[in-house]
């Protein structure tokens, strides 16, 4: 680079050379005379503000490398206040009259000397320029070092910790699960990693099954006791997760404690009597966890949760709580009474293939997504109250294995009960159904209840069986067939109105189905039992008639 500008300036200066041979100095005497100072000046000034701004851009493109100042821009300059000089000098000799060519003289030095310090104060104002970009690079330098050294230390502090916890001795272990909430509490980029480390201290095996080990003497005592001492470690690191998830913690008003956006990796843990109420997370795997004791995730938001095939061994509360991705809770097993009333789901929601040994209670709760309970188990039944579900809703081949209820519940889109068995009654009460529904194959041993049921849309109840009676008193059907249905006793259709098309003739009843007060609205395709008729009140409505029944 600098040759390339050795070689610009010297062709530059011989073409000035050779030039200056054909320059008629007397015109430009001339129109030198006619310029007005103050144009003059005010070429200079522009030249002297755009100058700096200039050199300024000229590095700006890399500040790690500023140019330094070559001999060539010295020459030039140089050679700028000579000229600037002696133009000065020679214009002002040619104006002045006699004795006062030592004043022209005096004023055109004058006028060199400013040039020469108007060039100092541009290599002056370059110059604090350099200094402050020093200044300040050294100040991010600074900073870098510092962050360094800060990382350094942590990371020392976090296999240290990380160390303590893998001792044979609690209180160390202990010390560690604090020191790594300490770090993870002042420097928020590590909380991830904090939490991972947590996490994975809690997936290590454990049992917590007391019944298992007595307070002995000697080597049992000894192993009783190290059980015990474990167990609280475990608390602690529980407590320590459940503390930082909780947006507002219970009883306090230190908000700095939360830490937002954590991914919990508990798959195959061991966890006793945990408390995540309230907790908030942005990604949770509980796959294969153990839940022992009682466990309490109400008021939760759980973001994208996974339970699959998690064990709880106690009672587990899931109210309020919110799941706001994707629920899997595909092959999970409740060994005592679960409770999910208020919970929401906000996206797709996988009961696939449950044992739910206890009570299982959803009351109030909203399916937003489609949920899929196929393949499910129902040891005490399951108890739907007013629950709301906005997707498909699929119960196929469920096991109930007592009373079930599904009362007053709100299904918005396509429900599937497909050969589910409903041990004891199967309970619909005021249930509506907005889209096609099947209960095709499905088996009651108790009574059908699906009194005040509506079903706005075709309702498939082929080939059920029911062992007693299927009461449908003033239900509504917009088109629905019942071939190859079974009822054990009857059903009653008392008060029940009938649209569309119809199919009650397939039905096997062990004696004629009640129909009083039954409405029927006129469609192309409807066929009644034998011996039923409809006794029209109007061209398109009228009331079914059975046998031995007045009109």
């Amino acid at each position: 680079m600098k040759k390339k500008t050795a070689t610009a300036l010297i062709a530059t200066g011989l073409i000035f050379l050779h030039l200056s041979n054909f320059i008629p100095y007397a015109e430009i005497y001339k129109f030198i005379k006619i310029i007005e100072m103050r144009y003059i000046f005010s070429i200079i000034g522009v030249v002297l503000i755009v100058t700096p701004f200039l050199l300024a851009n000229s590095t700006r493109n890399k500040p790690d490398k500023p140019r330094t100042i070559s001999f060539w821009w010295l020459l030039i300059g140089s050679i700028v206040v000579l000229i600037s000089t002696w133009a000065s000098i020679y214009w002002l000799l040619s104006e002045a009259e006699e004795g006062q060519r030592i004043d022209a003289i005096r004023t055109g030095l004058t006028v060199g000397a400013g040039t020469g310090g108007a060039m100092a104060l541009l290599i002056s104002a370059r110059r604090q320029w350099l200094g402050e970009q020093t200044f300040l690079h050294e100040i991010e330098v600074s900073k870098e070092n510092a962050n360094d050294a800060l990382e350094k230390r942590i990371t020392e502090l976090q296999a240290n910790a990380a160390n303590q916890i893998s001792s044979e001795s609690a209180p160390t272990r202990l010390s560690g699960l604090y020191t790594l909430e300490r770090l993870a509490q002042d420097n928020p980029r590590h909380r991830q990693v904090i939490i991972n480390i947590i996490c994975a201290y809690l997936r290590m095996p454990f049992n917590p099954k007391r019944e298992d080990l007595e307070e002995g003497d000697d080597p049992q005592k000894e192993i009783f006791n190290h059980h015990e001492q474990e167990r609280e470690v475990r608390l602690a690191a529980q407590d320590i997760l459940a503390l930082h998830l909780r947006e507002t913690p219970n009883g306090t008003s230190q908000e700095d404690q939360y830490w937002p956006g954590m991914r919990l990796n508990l798959s195959r843990a061991t966890l006793i009597d945990i408390d995540f109420s309230g907790c908030t997370t942005f990604k949770s795997h509980f796959e294969k966890a153990e839940f022992h004791g009682r466990t309490n995730f109400s008021k939760a938001s759980l973001g994208s949760a996974s339970f699959e095939q998690a064990r709880f061994t106690n009672q587990t509360d899931f109210s309020d709580c919110q799941f706001t991705g994707t629920a899997t809770l595909r092959g999970v097993e409740f060994l005592e009474r679960c409770v999910l009333n208020n919970a929401t789901f906000l996206g797709d929601a996988d009961f696939r293939e449950c044992k739910i040994r206890g009570d299982l209670d959803f009351e109030n709760t909203s399916f937003l997504g489609g949920v899929d309970f196929s393949q499910s188990e129902f040891e005490n039944g399951g108890h739907f109250y007013r629950c709301k579900f906005d997707g498909n809703a699929a119960f196929a081949r469920c096991e109930f294995k007592k009373s079930s209820i599904f009362i007053e519940c709100d299904f918005k889109k396509k429900a599937e009960f497909v050969i589910s068995n409903f041990a004891d009654a199967g309970v619909f009460d005021r249930s509506r159904f907005h889209g096609t529904t099947s209960f095709k194959g499905s088996k009651f041993t108790g009574d059908a209840h699906f009194e005040e049921v509506s079903f706005q849309n075709y309702a498939s109840m082929k080939a059920i069986k029911v062992q007693y009676t299927g009461r449908f008193e003033g239900a509504s059907f917009n088109r629905a067939s019942f071939s190859g249905a079974r009822f054990g006793n009857t059903a009653t259709f008392e008060g029940a109105t009938l649209s569309g098309d119809i199919n009650l003739a397939g039905a096997h009843f062990s004696w004629g189905p009640l129909v009083e007060k039954t409405i029927v609205i006129k469609s192309e395709r409807q066929i009644w039992p034998k011996n039923f008729s409809v006794e029209w009140q109007s061209k398109t409505e009228g009331f079914l008639i059975g046998p031995n029944q007045e009109g």
